[in-house]
């Protein structure tokens, strides 16, 4: 049975040194996650953000197949899929929310690399808000990925979104419309979890002619001001409506925390 959460893209990926090509200035802190299959030679991948010098933001169910943190993978510094001309990073250990359990609440994970990140003009830390304040309604936020484009195959390049935060009363009215539709047991169940978490989601919509969110987006960093409010959860078969982002200000006591075992801070 197909799941609505956002599916991870499973594609080939290959990493090689090529010639460093200039990164979105607006957006160094991207980071390509890639995971190695165990069943064949595909690969599956998710977006997510630089926090830190050794640690990288993403959703949790980017990690649900991980079985060891050596089949994962980060590159940082490349607008390029493939990989070419950024810094590939192997990764030490991997943590997922204790209470997520395969739905939009508490879809938040960290991943510890083995090294510092060489930081330079194409990878850079993001800003991550703390307060509710940073992700008003109404206002135009922006997604950078490596979605899928309409022929079903990653974009080759680093794209980015212009998606529309809206009210939780507007949300909760898109997720009932979403749930009424819905005949599957375990799909109204999913988006039923949205409803009760609603408090530590943020939800969009398509903005003027913007992507709506899918395959390829997950993990993905929402961003206002060049700080960091969400982390793409899930959407109703990429309609879009509504699009779901873990909160970030929800978590970050959540997150210093474990950067604290490692006697690491944010910055």
């Amino acid at each position: 049975m197909k799941r609505c959460v956002l599916v991870l893209s499973v594609l080939p990926v290959i990493f090689a040194a090529s010639i460093i090509e200039k990164v979105d200035p607006e957006a160094p802190y991207q980071a390509n996650l890639v995971t190695a299959s165990l069943l064949n030679d595909d690969a599956e991948n998710c977006s997510g953000s630089i926090i830190n010098k050794r640690w990288i933001l993403t959703a949790a169910h980017c990690l649900v197949s991980l079985v060891y943190p050596r089949y994962l993978t980060i590159t940082v510094g490349t607008r390029k899929f493939s990989g070419d001309g950024g810094k590939l990073y192997e990764v030490e250990t991997h943590i997922t929310h204790e209470n997520w359990n395969l739905n939009p609440t508490n879809d938040i994970a960290l991943v510890r690399l083995k090294k510092d990140i060489v930081f330079d003009d194409n990878t850079q830390v993001i800003r991550l808000s703390r307060n509710d304040t940073d992700s008003q309604e109404n206002t135009v936020a922006r997604l950078t990925s490596w979605g899928q484009l309409e022929d079903d195959t990653p974009a080759p390049f680093l794209g980015s979104n212009n998606l529309l935060v809206i009210s939780q009363d507007q949300c909760l009215q898109k997720l009932s419309d979403v749930i009424e539709k819905l005949n599957n047991t375990d799909d109204r169940r999913f988006f039923g979890k949205a409803v009760d978490g609603l408090d530590q989601l943020l939800c969009t919509i398509p903005h003027a002619n913007g992507r709506r969110l899918c395959h390829g987006d997950s993990g993905g960093p929402l961003v206002i001001n060049d700080t960091q409010i969400g982390i793409v959860s899930s959407s109703y078969r990429c309609s879009g409506q509504p699009g779901l982002f873990t909160r970030v200000s929800s978590f970050i006591d959540w997150i210093q925390h474990h950067l604290t075992k490692y006697n690491d801070q944010l910055s």
